[in-house]
């Protein structure tokens, strides 16, 4: 049987993967001690919304909150969208509102369609009805007629 080579026996520094719990430098920094109390399994020492907003991964250092300066309006019109934007946006909201009307003309239509339908049966039941008394007092007359 042919031999194996030999493994070596120590494993070098730069193949060793780092403990969880080892500290370095690099590990320490903010992202990771936020991460460390977002992933807690208890929910009791878990990190809240309000709590993350307030740790110094977004307080401080060059990510922290952006302020707006004095200089800077902050009216609506500072807010306007790009005009390709705007112009799509009106596009779109122009077809909303072009199929909302055609939705309400045709309910209005169906709705128009079902009162001239019930108009046409009820008058059709009055001249039924009429035809049906006009037969039975003609009826009624024609035999006073007969005993006469």
């Amino acid at each position: 049987m042919p031999s194996s080579p030999k493994l070596p026996e120590t494993v070098s520094p730069l193949c060793r993967a780092p403990h969880p719990k080892e500290t370095r430098a690099s590990l320490m920094s903010p992202a990771i001690n936020l991460l460390e109390y977002l992933l807690q399994f208890e929910p009791s020492r878990r990190y809240d919304a309000h709590q993350a907003a307030a740790h110094p991964y977004f307080t401080a250092g060059p990510i922290a909150p952006p302020t707006i300066p004095s200089s800077v309006s902050t009216s609506t019109a500072s807010l306007a969208l790009p005009p390709r934007v705007a112009a799509r946006a009106s596009q779109a909201s122009a077809a909303v509102q072009a199929q909302q009307q055609a939705q309400q003309q045709a309910q209005q239509a169906q709705m128009l369609a079902q009162q001239q339908h019930q108009y046409m049966m009820m008058t059709e039941q009055a001249r039924q009805q009429q035809a049906a008394s006009a037969g039975y007092y003609g009826e009624s007359n024609r035999a006073d007629d007969e005993l006469c």
